[in-house]
């Protein structure tokens, strides 16, 4: 694939962290995984030492697909140099790095790919007692969300009456008197 120079930047930066944002459709995943792939294959960086995240469930499901897919298809250009590759050290190098990838897509089914809300739930579930929450906690769903608002509104509502009405009771009486011309009579109310 030909790579803009942000693109091939972003995929050979080395020693920092890295930020990747760019518009729908621009390649942000291809570049990020052509990254992964180069730290696992060039640099030997391990699949469970990087913390890959993104928006949603099906770039993160993207993600994982693509990197598992550029994983295999190296083993298999390793494999035949291997198959080629003649008795001695360049053989037992190969053979490491064969392990290496293997290892690897061992990893990748648990390795950290997935949405900034799935990382962010993970390390709460991990480091509950810090931020001093239940270790049982749940993450309501939409239905459950919009329940526990029309509860909240509910209790809400009733509060304010039960002490606008307190309020109406606890204020003097006052008396209206009406006066009606015909009559010359009076009629009264209290409250």
């Amino acid at each position: 694939m030909k790579w803009t120079e942000e693109q091939r930047q972003a995929i050979e930066e080395r020693g920092k962290n890295l930020l990747v944002a760019a518009a729908a459709g621009s390649g942000k995943t291809a570049v990020l995984v052509e990254r992964i792939k180069r730290l696992i294959l060039e640099d030997g960086c391990p699949i469970d030492r990087m913390l890959i995240v993104t928006f949603t469930n099906a770039a993160a499901s993207e993600m994982k697909e693509k990197i598992r897919r550029a994983i295999t298809r190296s083993a298999g250009e390793l494999a035949d140099r291997l198959e080629k590759a003649g008795e001695g050290p360049e053989k037992v190098e190969l053979g490491k790095q064969m392990a290496f990838l293997r290892q690897q897509m061992n990893l990748l089914p648990q390795a950290q790919i997935s949405t900034f809300h799935a990382f962010a739930l993970e390390v709460i579930r991990r480091y509950f007692y810090v931020a001093e929450m239940e270790p049982d906690f749940k993450i309501c769903d939409d239905a459950q969300q919009t329940l526990l608002k029309a509860e909240a509104m509910d209790r809400l509502l009733e509060e304010y009456f039960e002490e606008s009405s307190l309020k109406k009771m606890t204020r003097p009486s006052s008396i209206f008197w009406t006066a009606t011309a015909e009559t010359g009579t009076r009629t009264g109310s209290g409250n």
